[in-house]
Formats: C-alpha cells, sequence, structure tokens
C-alpha cells in the first residue's frame, strides 16, 4: 500500500496556487510534514550522529562543485552495498548518511526497495566513482512509493547527486520523482540520464535553493524517454519556495505530457518567493503544454533548441504519439505546443534560442499570458513554423512594460494569422531588426491590437499579407523592407547524443550513423559532397566533435573509391565525370542530388534484363523524361499520370514493368517533388496553383486539362458525349488529414465527389458519399461540386475547402444557437442556471477552464436536457441549445453572450 502525504490532484499544476502556503503541502520531509514509523527508523542513525566518526573508514576531505566534504566512501568497499542487482541498498546506505559524507558509486546496478528519504542533511552526496557509470534501479512499482511518486527525497543543505543512470524501463508503473531541497546553502545534480518513461502524474525532478543566497544546478540531467501520457508528469518543477537562483545546462527534456520545466510558481504573486530561473542549452523535443514555463524578474532562457516534430523516438521507447496527450480536468487529448511560457513576473530575458514547429497547435511558440507584466527581451533567435497551429511570438493581453524584440528571425508558414501578435495593453513594444519570412495565404507580419507607443523598425517584412497590421493602436514604422528571404534555425540533428558524462571542457561530440561511398567508372572524377549533419573520410572514425564540416571535396582515379561517414541526410552530390555512388551499401543514382536535370544521357531505350531471371520474366525499363511539380500558392495536392510509368526521383529511373502510371500526393507550401517517367505527361489534376517543369522547362500546367473534343458542353456545366453518357466536371476540392490519431470519415455533398487521383471530370453515377480510414497525420483530398453535407469523424481531424481551412462542426450536427458565460471580464465569479425549450448541451472545446483557476471554475456543470445549474469565475463557460430561451438566472458578476 503507498505512503500518502498529500491528496491526489489531477494536474502538475497543482502546486501553483496553494502547495506550501501553509503545510508544505506535497513536500515531503518539509518541517512540520508527516513520516511515518518506518521513515523514522529510517534516519535514526544519521540524526544520532552517524556510525562512522571512529570507524577510521574512507579518505580525507575533498571539495566536489563547490560542495566541501569531510570525508569520501566507497559503496562497495565501505558501506558493502551489493552492485549486482540482488539486494536493496536501502538500509546501508541511510544509515551511512552523516553530514559531511560523500558516498562514491563503482560500476553496477544498484536496487532501491523503497523510498530514500533524508532529512536535515549537510554536505551529503552521492556520486559515481571516477570513470563508473552505476545504474539506480527501483525494485518496487511507483504505487509502492512514497506518495506514489518519490524514489529519493533529500533535504538540507550542500546536497550533491550525479553521475548515474536510473533504469525505468522495467515497464511504465517503474519510475519516481528525485526530490532535492536545498533549505539552505546548495544543491548540485549532474550528469544523470534517465532510461525508460516515467508514470503519467511522476515529475523527474524537484530541485529548489530555499535562501536567497542559494544556488540550485542542474547540468546534463537527461529524460528523453519522456512520462507515459495521461496525466500531468514535468520534467523538472520548481516550486514556489525557490527562492535564490536555480541554474539548467545542457539538459535534454522529451516527451512529457505537462511541461518540460514548470518554473513559474517562484514569480506567483501569492505564494512565489521571487527566485530566479536560468535555462541555458539543451534540446527540448515534442513536451505537451509547453517546453520551459518561468516568470520571475531576472530569469533568463538561452541557447536553447525547442523541436516539434512528427518523430515518436525516444531514447529506449517509441512513443504512442509525437505530442503526449494530457487528459486534466475531464478533458481527455489536449494538445497544447508551446515552447517558452512566460506567467507572472516580468523581466526575463529570452536569447539565442532556435524553435522548429512543425507539428502541434496552441498559443504561440513564444507565449506572454496576460499574468506576466512584460520588460521582457526576446533576441538572438530563430523561429520555424510550419503546418502548426501557433504564433511564432503572442503576446496575450496584459499590461507593464513594453517587450523589446530585436535580431528575430520567423520563417515558415506560421499558422494562426502573424509572425508576431501583440494584444491589449502591451504599450511601448518594439520589434527591431529583425526579418520575417512566411508564405501562408494571408499570413501578416507583426499584429498590434489595442496597444500604444509600439514601434516596428529596421527589419525585413516578407508576408503574403500586411507587414504591420494594427487596430485600436499606435505605431511607429521606419526602416522597413520586403523582400529579402530570413536565416533558418541552423540546428538539425534532434536525435539523442551518448548518454554519459559531459565533460568539463564543453566538447560536444556526436555519433555519425551513415556511410556513403564514390566510385569512379568513367575516367577521374572531382567530386563535392555536402551533408545535413556533418561528413568524413571513412578512415577518421564515425566519432566526430562539433566542428566537423558538412562538405568534403577530392578527386579519385578511374576504378578507385573514397568512402564517407555521415550525418542526417545527403544534400547534394557534385561529379565531374560518371561515377556509382552507394548509401549505406545501396547504390542511388547520383541524378536526384542534380539541382536540375542536366542533359546527360537520356535515350530512353527499353531495357530487359538478360541475366538469370530463374523463371520470373522480370521486364525492367528506363525512364528517360523528368517532370518537376513546385507549390507556389499555399498546399497543393496532386496527381500526374504518364503513359509509360512514372516513379518519384528517389527511386531512380530504372524500373520493372509493373511501375505505375499515376502518383499522387501533397505539397506544402513552397515545397516540391520530382520524377521520372516515360512516353508523355497524360494529365495534371491540382488543388491549388503550382509550377510544373518538364526535363527542367516550365510548361503551362493548363495544357494537361481534360478537354471534351467529342461533347458538346451545355450551360449547367455537364457534357454530353455521342454515346448519350453525361459527365460533369466538378470544381472544388476539400482536403482531410488526421491530428489526433487514425480517424475513420465519412464525408457527404450535394453533387458528387471523388478521390483527388481519380480525377474531377466524373459522369453521372459519381456518388455524393465517400468514407475511408486515414493514419494519424496523414491526408486525404477529393474534388466535390455542390455544397459539404455532411462530415464524420471517428477522431480530430483538420478539414479545408478550396485550400481554406474550415471548422469541422460547422457539419457535425451542432446546434444552431450559442450562449457563452463569461467570468474572465467581471470580478467576483457567478452562479447561474440557464434553462430552454428543447436541448442544451455544454461546449467543451469552446469553453476554458484557467489552470489555476477558483473552485468555482474547477467544479463540474450540471447539464440535465434543456436546463443546466453551474459556476465561473475566471473561466469561459458555452452552451449550445435549440429552441428558446425560457430562463436566465446570474447571481454574482459575469457577462453573457448569445451568438
Amino acid at each position: 500500500m503507498a505512503r500518502k502525504l498529500v491528496s491526489e490532484d489531477g494536474d502538475s499544476d497543482r502546486y501553483s496556487d496553494t502547495e506550501e502556503s501553509g503545510g508544505e503541502n506535497g513536500d515531503p520531509g518539509a518541517t512540520g510534514g508527516l513520516l511515518n514509523r518506518r521513515e523514522y527508523v529510517k534516519l535514526g542513525a544519521a540524526a544520532a550522529g552517524g556510525i562512522f566518526v571512529s570507524s577510521g573508514l574512507g579518505s580525507a576531505s575533498v571539495e566536489r562543485h563547490g560542495i566541501q566534504f569531510d570525508r569520501v566512501l566507497n559503496a562497495v568497499d565501505d558501506l558493502g552495498l551489493d552492485n549486482s542487482g540482488g539486494r536493496a541498498i536501502d538500509s546501508a546506505l541511510l544509515d551511512s548518511l552523516e553530514d559531511g559524507t560523500l558516498i562514491e558509486f563503482p560500476d553496477g546496478r544498484y536496487t532501491i526497495e523503497d523510498t530514500l528519504i533524508g532529512t536535515n542533511l549537510s554536505n551529503v552526496g552521492l556520486v559515481a566513482a571516477e570513470g563508473a557509470r552505476p545504474t539506480l534501479v527501483p525494485a518496487a512499482p511507483t504505487s509502492d512509493l512514497l506518495d506514489d511518486e518519490y524514489l529519493i527525497v533529500f533535504r538540507g543543505s550542500d546536497i550533491l547527486f550525479g553521475g548515474f543512470d536510473l533504469d525505468f524501463t522495467r515497464g511504465s508503473d517503474y519510475g519516481g520523482r528525485v526530490h532535492l531541497i536545498a533549505e539552505s546553502g546548495d544543491v548540485s545534480v549532474f550528469d544523470v540520464t534517465t532510461k525508460g518513461q516515467l508514470p503519467g502524474n511522476v515529475d523527474g525532478y524537484r530541485v529548489e535553493a530555499r535562501t536567497k543566497d542559494g544556488v540550485a544546478t542542474l547540468d546534463n540531467v537527461n529524460m528523453r524517454d519522456g512520462a507515459v501520457e495521461g496525466r500531468s508528469a514535468t520534467g523538472i518543477f520548481v516550486g514556489p519556495p525557490h527562492a535564490g537562483e536555480i541554474h539548467i545546462r545542457n539538459c535534454d527534456i522529451w516527451h512529457f505530457p505537462s511541461k518540460g520545466i514548470y518554473a513559474s510558481n517562484p514569480a506567483h504573486p501569492d505564494v512565489g518567493k521571487g527566485g530566479t530561473v536560468h535555462v541555458d542549452g539543451g534540446l527540448y523535443k515534442n513536451n505537451n503544454d509547453c517546453d520551459i514555463r518561468v516568470g520571475s524578474a531576472g530569469s533568463t532562457v538561452k541557447n536553447i533548441v525547442s523541436v516539434k516534430q512528427d518523430t515518436r523516438q525516444g531514447e529506449t521507447v517509441t512513443w504512442k504519439n509525437p505530442i503526449p496527450r494530457r487528459h486534466w480536468d475531464g478533458r481527455t487529448d489536449i494538445v497544447q505546443t508551446r515552447s517558452i511560457r512566460l506567467k507572472y513576473g516580468q523581466d526575463v530575458l529570452i536569447e539565442g534560442c532556435e524553435f522548429v514547429h512543425d507539428i502541434g497547435q496552441g498559443a504561440g511558440a513564444i507565449t506572454s499570458e496576460g499574468s506576466h507584466g512584460g520588460g521582457t527581451t526576446i533576441r538572438d533567435c530563430r523561429i520555424s513554423v510550419n503546418d502548426a497551429e501557433v504564433y511564432p511570438i503572442l503576446l496575450k493581453n496584459g499590461s507593464g512594460d513594453g517587450f523589446e524584440i530585436e535580431n528575430v528571425s520567423i520563417t515558415g508558414t506560421s499558422g494562426r494569422g502573424a509572425a508576431i501578435r501583440v494584444e491589449d495593453g502591451r504599450d511601448g513594444t518594439t520589434v527591431r531588426n529583425s526579418c520575417i519570412n512566411l508564405t501562408g495565404a494571408g499570413e501578416c507580419g507583426v499584429e498590434i491590437i489595442g496597444s500604444n507607443d509600439c514601434v516596428v523598425a529596421d527589419s525585413n517584412i516578407k508576408v503574403d499579407g500586411e507587414a504591420v497590421k494594427y487596430r485600436n493602436a499606435s505605431v511607429e514604422t521606419s526602416g522597413l523592407t520586403y523582400t529579402d528571404s530570413c536565416p533558418l534555425p541552423d540546428a538539425t540533428d534532434y536525435d539523442a547524443p551518448p548518454s554519459g558524462d559531459s565533460s568539463e571542457d564543453d566538447t560536444t561530440e556526436k555519433t555519425l550513423s551513415d556511410t556513403c561511398t564514390i566510385r569512379a567508372t568513367d575516367g577521374t572524377v572531382d567530386y563535392s559532397v555536402t551533408a545535413s549533419d556533418s561528413i568524413v573520410d571513412g578512415s577518421d572514425g564515425k566519432t566526430v566533435d562539433s566542428s566537423v564540416a558538412n562538405t568534403v571535396s577530392g578527386t579519385i582515379t578511374d576504378g578507385d573509391e573514397q568512402w564517407f561517414w555521415f550525418g542526417g541526410e545527403i544534400q547534394s552530390l557534385e561529379l565531374s565525370a560518371d561515377a556509382t555512388f552507394f548509401i549505406n551499401g545501396e547504390e542511388v543514382d547520383p541524378a536526384q542530388f542534380d539541382d536540375a536535370t542536366d542533359g546527360g544521357d537520356s535515350s530512353g531505350d527499353d531495357t530487359t534484363d538478360d541475366g538469370d531471371s530463374s523463371g520470373n520474366d522480370t521486364t525492367e525499363k528506363t525512364l528517360s523524361n523528368t517532370c518537376t511539380l513546385r507549390a507556389t500558392d499555399g498546399t497543393v495536392e496532386y496527381s500526374i499520370t504518364a503513359s509509360d510509368g512514372i516513379v518519384d526521383g528517389s527511386n531512380g529511373s530504372t524500373v520493372d514493368s509493373s511501375v505505375a502510371n499515376t502518383i499522387s500526393g501533397t505539397l506544402a507550401d513552397g515545397a516540391g517533388d520530382w520524377f521520372w517517367f516515360g512516353g508523355e505527361i497524360q494529365s495534371l489534376e491540382l488543388s491549388a496553383d503550382a509550377t510544373f517543369f518538364i526535363n527542367g522547362e516550365e510548361v503551362d500546367t493548363d495544357q494537361f486539362e481534360d478537354t471534351a473534343d467529342d461533347e458538346t458542353a451545355s450551360e449547367d456545366g455537364t457534357t454530353k458525349e455521342e454515346d448519350g453518357t453525361t459527365e460533369k466536371t466538378l470544381s472544388d476540392t476539400s482536403t482531410l488529414r488526421a491530428t489526433g490519431g487514425a480517424v475513420d470519415y465519412t464525408i457527404t455533398v450535394s453533387d458528387g465527389i471523388v478521390d483527388g487521383s481519380d480525377g474531377k471530370t466524373v459522369d453521372s453515377s459519381v456518388s455524393n458519399t465517400i468514407s475511408g480510414t486515414l493514419a494519424d497525420g496523414a491526408g486525404d483530398w477529393f474534388w466535390f461540386s455542390g455544397e459539404i453535407q455532411s462530415l464524420e469523424l471517428s477522431a480530430d481531424a483538420t478539414f479545408f475547402i478550396n485550400g481554406e481551412e474550415v471548422d469541422t462542426a460547422l457539419f457535425d450536427g451542432s446546434l444552431p444557437n450559442v450562449l457563452k458565460v463569461d467570468g474572465k471580464v467581471a470580478d467576483g465569479g457567478a452562479e447561474y442556471t440557464i434553462e430552454v425549450t428543447d436541448e442544451l448541451v455544454r461546449d467543451d472545446n469552446a469553453s476554458t477552464v484557467p489552470e489555476q483557476g477558483h473552485e468555482w471554475d474547477e467544479r463540474e456543470d450540471t447539464v440535465n436536457g434543456s436546463e443546466v445549474v453551474g459556476s465561473v469565475w475566471d473561466g469561459i463557460d458555452v452552451y449550445q441549445f435549440s429552441g428558446d430561451l425560457t430562463q436566465l438566472n446570474i447571481d454574482g458578476n459575469a457577462q453573457v453572450n448569445f451568438e
């Protein structure tokens, strides 16, 4: 049976408003906290003065990581701990925690049977012995640990912990929080890697310095497997009592359902002690809610890389979803992919960071909540947003000093209408020396609403919409240009580096994973090869430092070859003469790396394999032509048909006789695909404008539209063939993309719908309904005419009509009337009763519940057919209904709107 110190709560935001405001709630071992008899027995030896004072064990005093120790003990030789994993270390270890003791662990596996608790400690450390990499393994499931969560709990002054692997790979219910609190002095954690996913409501670490002169550090603390979906696990939590400094350096924190670093509570106006938070370096990848949440005045976030991409691979596990779903407050599958979230406090510096958002949704890559006062600087950062529904920078309604945005590059398509959105009350915000280049339709550069004395100056803004857009605001603009492209994020390697000790000389190493080989086949060849993430001569080995070049060049003579280690993708290959090229031992066509077709030999003669066919009669042929398609005006769905075969360019020009004559796909705005084909292009179907090239020459896409040589067109768009068959041309496109797992769908229209690859000219028997299944992240597109009458979905998806996203709720049978009870616009909240003549339902998607809401927001509203009894404080409750409103009683303060 697990021991309980605090009541369970479904969200790690449970700490924010009330934790430790009175009785150190949720902090085991705190002064005045509860410990059962077994915990007091564990602590007895240390409290009595320790057993090693006169034993003679251990070495003389040492200093490690700025902390002084009187003696050093070997965990195996001096304490007799079992490093085979067979016997638990708990009792012997806890008995040795005398003040001034550093315990060094040799290699091996050390089993922890229960929660390790030590309080009132001073100058105590657990570290790996020199050259060792010991592993700590929990023997019991998390449900048997203290409060279903804690693995190690140390409190006191000057605490050191580092050099370990934490092995939580036994299952999703094995693992626990490391809880290290400096009541005075310092605390330091270094070189620790967690392997395996934490349970869904178990934070990785809580580390704090609770005096103003105290310093906490976490260096190279890595959790790349994250936590399981469902609840509210956070990588690193910093609570309200943190009063000193905490430095979080070069940590990799991936795939947590509720924040990578949750460190805004020290800035909470009611309970926070104002300690600063400094994050420097590290990779924050696919965390939900946000990667880093801070707010304390003087805090900094520098040199991090934040990534949201369609990948499921952790260090030792494969995740269920790229972004772990969060279930909280009765809601499921919550996805909010912010990178940095500023809450409470003011005057934070964000500098030298890179943000890559290729998936996700939510507020902004950098979001300032209304509670964050301002005075914050964002500078020397690069933000790329593609196919993600987020603003690159969003400053929500607030007050205080304006923000300084300087030397920031924003690229991609963006996703919510503006690169930088400044809302009410952010007076004095400035954007200087920055570069914005968004290709999405209608995207604007800087949007300012309800804020005065703002400045946009000395910047390039190249967007489809307005460069600077404002409403009820005063904005001064000067020195703007509108044509230049902008720098992209530099980072390309978002995979895990090798685990282990981070050397003190700050040298970064990585292991290249792929090989390529060039073999000269027709005389001397000069070559140049560029890879996206480093390339070296094969004889130099595959482990390289961060300074290794991305391009190698040289010369090989006829018949010779040269091979290389590389990382990432081959981006270009330049050859002065014919050569064969291999990647990981497989021959690939060098032409696929050309920027354009170089006019080489393209005889196009079909060839038959004359070798031993073993009776399978396989016929091969060489496709002799290339075509290229580039999206120029938003996302494009395409279908291309050739008379004699067509394949993706990366597959090479030699194909067997079964090659398809039609190829279909989707291009993001600005992207391109190229293909080998044989014969003639017979048809080209496009959902939006694009440029098309054949053998490097641009051709008019209109020439491939279907014609009706033997038909006469009627005024209503139908055509009549000589045999009496009636045809019509569908005029609109729709696209469906799965965003929340696999989706079963059915679409019904009034006048015909077909798969996009089937072409838009159909006969009169075309169906008005189409159904199918999409894998997560996949998409289908269709030609249709008339109106969309219904759209049935088994899970969340995005839906586009003629390239414009539309709300799927428009087709899901929603009730015709909407009533909104808004508690944010008035003080004090309200209780209410609503009654209608017909049906009433709560709209959970439109309603909002604050993360640290009043109990009236968290109270469940009771809906019974045509009546609801509810309450609201800082949230918004939205209801749909049919019929007439017969009763509306409001007790308190709230604004009611009808739509």
